[in-house]
């Protein structure tokens, strides 16, 4: 369609951007045994199947997800107790004449995958490695259509919430994606462009972009705790206390 505040599919033509709700926990309780702990965990997995509607989310708390690099969602993390874990994602397609493009669904949850409120596939069981996909196909009428993802997970240990669609074929070209109309999309891509045009030169952040109102910067430690990580990303400094050239 060409419109100049949509996004292309990624290099490798996965989806990149979303809006997504969750992952929302709720502690899970079983009579169910096994011979051993992995086994039990894969009687568990294959009993959490995703459940509802694309209209039972539309009052979700959406939030964006889009980073500039990178192919899937990775809301992954660490669980010392047994959750049963629910997570949906969200996105708008837009082409300029009605196709039928192929898809491929990768995930390691259960999903449930809808087009325009029609299911078009769903992955009966989550896993815990290796990533499992299914291939699908989007009916995408002129215009907007909404695909949506409802997923659930074992949450044990370190887990995989993780999900990626990437469409195939030469159809897939003719895809744009967009998360909101009018202004609202307007800001999110320009904001979305200033995060990808920041580079790091002589210990100086740089970029020839104007900063979006609002925006602000954080530490991220190389650690690989969650819960340390999850602790640094609440920690909000002011652009103009780091040394940030514009």
């Amino acid at each position: 369609m060409g419109n100049s505040n949509m996004w292309k599919l990624t290099e490798n033509g996965f989806i990149g951007q979303y809006l997504i709700a969750g992952p929302v926990l709720k502690d899970l309780t079983s009579n169910e045994s096994a011979m051993d702990q992995l086994s039990l965990e894969g009687i568990l997995r294959g009993q959490l199947c995703p459940e509802g509607e694309p209209s039972d989310c539309e009052n979700a708390d959406w939030k964006v997800y889009a980073p500039c690099n990178g192919d899937m969602i990775d809301v992954s993390a660490f669980y010392s107790t047994l959750q049963a874990v629910s997570f949906l994602a969200r996105t708008n397609l837009y082409v300029s004449e009605d196709v039928t493009v192929k898809a491929r669904l990768w995930t390691y949850m259960a999903v449930s995958l809808f087009c325009n409120k029609e299911k078009v596939g769903r992955v009966d069981h989550a896993v815990y490695k290796p990533i499992q996909y299914l291939d699908v196909e989007l009916s995408l009428q002129k215009g907007k259509n909404t695909v949506y993802a409802l997923c659930r997970n074992l949450g044990v240990r370190d887990t995989r919430n993780i999900l990626g669609l990437q469409l195939l074929g030469d159809e897939a070209g003719k895809v744009e994606i967009a998360l909101f109309e009018g202004e609202a999309q307007e800001r999110l891509f320009r904001a979305w462009n200033f995060l990808r045009s920041l580079r790091i030169s002589a210990s100086r952040i740089l970029t020839e972009l104007a900063k979006p109102e609002g925006a602000y910067m954080t530490e991220v430690p190389e650690e690989y705790d969650y819960e340390i990580i999850s602790r640094y990303t609440e920690k909000r400094f002011r652009w103009e206390t780091l040394p940030v050239q514009w």
